[in-house]
């Protein structure tokens, strides 16, 4: 049968045993519960709306309630709007999942405190102890129990940690296996990043797949789809750009300190560290290798070409150039440049041995080069003045000063060029003297500023 509130009844003011629907018909239906009593307790003056349900052996069961009540204790109209579902064990007391409150504040009810949390499995395992976090999406922060100040936002984002501290996650997935405990600290926006952080901490990655194969790295920042997309153990690099820092690798513990800012800058670098790479090249471009070298620093273009290169281990200055393989069309104005070929020359008594430079010589412009080998207190040195030709590079000595007399122990120097005349490069033969051998030298290589046809530009 059907009951009618509204306009065509009065109030029903008691249990009616038979009736089966009630329906409020009217231009403006309403239905009004009312809580007589006087008070102004907090949840007082309830009115509730329980569904029950019989099960299929009779038994009546209390499956939720929405219920109003008063919000706070003040003498004042103010209320909430409570929620409760049966958890399978709650009897005939459900409990509370969603309140609203008198302000429009939606809160979610844990066992912790200030918590929100929404999405089916999101948040579920939160215990006391378990403070200000914000869990959003299917299985987001899922494992989380007594972990404080976490975000995590998106389908199973941050989903195993259970005591971590002060991280956001937000994307599919993003910190998706962090165990480690305690405060982990990480900011992993974007699909799958840092997906795969177990135990690193203190890392920040943005974009998609973002340091998605760390596992154990500290300190770590990127920016950018897939940047630093590989490293699994690495410390302390900075990538951004897309791609940025792609390659590289460390399966132990190492801190790398290397920075690529820039599209795909530094992308094939591998195992190198303590790199500076500015702008889009990748680690080997232009004829500049640099993906397991050390200490190098590379200003490029937004193409790789190469503007500037500072790079050196132990006692090597710089190379401040834009150093390529094409020595005809890349090689502008710039100051001087060195490079150390060795560090631990060691050689036989009278045994000439040839060691060839890095540097590309520039093409129909003149170089003064000045050649120097010693240890200690003995140095030798050699300056010539080069122009690199089509077909072969003339080469004059302007000035060589060796070890006096009793302390000589190189004979001669020498001079060859192997390579195209876009990729012309510098060959120094060494040859001690027939009574003494050569042990760990040192050979640098000094290219200094000279003119061309008159040009007030310098070259190197």
């Amino acid at each position: 049968m059907g009951g009618y509130i509204g306009a065509r009844a009065g109030t029903i003011s008691a249990t009616v045993a038979n009736v089966q629907d009630v329906t409020a018909t009217d231009t403006t239906p309403e239905v009004t519960i009312v809580n007589t009593t006087h008070e102004d307790t907090d949840g007082g003056r309830e009115g509730k709306v329980i569904f029950k349900g019989q099960q299929s052996g009779g038994e009546e069961t209390t499956l939720a309630e929405i219920q109003g009540s008063h919000d706070g204790t003040a003498d004042d109209e103010k209320g909430d709007l409570i929620f409760k579902t049966n958890d399978g064990s709650d009897g005939a007391s459900p409990t509370e999942r969603l309140r609203i409150d008198s302000d429009g504040s939606i809160l979610t009810e844990t066992l912790g405190t200030d918590n929100l949390k929404f999405g089916e499995g999101a948040g579920v395992s939160i215990a006391s102890g378990g403070n200000e976090n914000i869990l959003i999406g299917k299985d987001a922060g899922t494992a989380l129990n007594t972990g404080d100040r976490n975000v995590a936002i998106g389908h199973s984002a941050f989903d195993s940690a259970t005591d971590q501290t002060n991280n956001v996650a937000v994307g599919y997935k993003a910190l998706s296996a962090v165990t480690a405990s305690g405060d982990t600290l990480c900011t992993a926006v974007g699909s799958k990043a840092l997906e795969s952080l177990s135990a690193g901490y203190h890392n920040t990655a943005v974009g998609y797949g973002s340091q998605d194969a760390m596992t154990h790295g500290i300190r770590n920042v990127s920016l950018g789809r897939d940047s630093l997309g590989a490293d699994t153990k690495g410390n302390r690099s900075v990538a951004v750009g897309d791609e940025a820092l792609a390659a590289q690798n460390f399966t132990s513990d190492t801190n790398a300190f290397n920075t690529a800012v820039g599209p795909s800058a530094g992308s094939l670098i591998t195992t190198g560290t303590k790199n500076t790479i500015i702008g889009g090249f990748d680690g080997n471009q232009h004829g500049w290798d640099m993906r397991t070298k050390n200490s190098a620093s590379v200003i490029s273009d937004g193409d790789g070409e190469l503007h500037g290169l500072f790079y050196g281990t132990s006692n090597m200055t710089m190379n401040l150039s834009r150093i390529t393989t094409d020595g005809y069309n890349y090689h502008p104005s710039i100051i001087a440049a060195a490079e150390n070929l060795s560090d631990d020359f060691t050689t036989g008594a009278g045994i000439a041995t040839i060691v060839t430079a890095d540097y590309v010589l520039p093409y129909q412009k003149q170089v003064m080069l000045q050649v120097t080998v010693g240890s200690s207190a003995y140095w030798n040195h050699v300056t010539y003045m080069l122009t690199c030709n089509y077909s072969n590079v003339s080469a004059t000595t302007l000035a060589s000063v060796f070890n006096g007399n009793g302390n000589l122990t190189i004979n001669s120097i020498g001079i060859s060029f192997s390579g195209a005349y876009n990729s012309r490069k510098v060959a120094i033969t060494l040859t001690p003297s027939s009574g003494t051998a050569l042990s760990n030298f040192q050979v640098y290589l000094h290219y200094a500023p000279s003119t061309y046809n008159g040009s007030s530009d310098l070259y190197v």
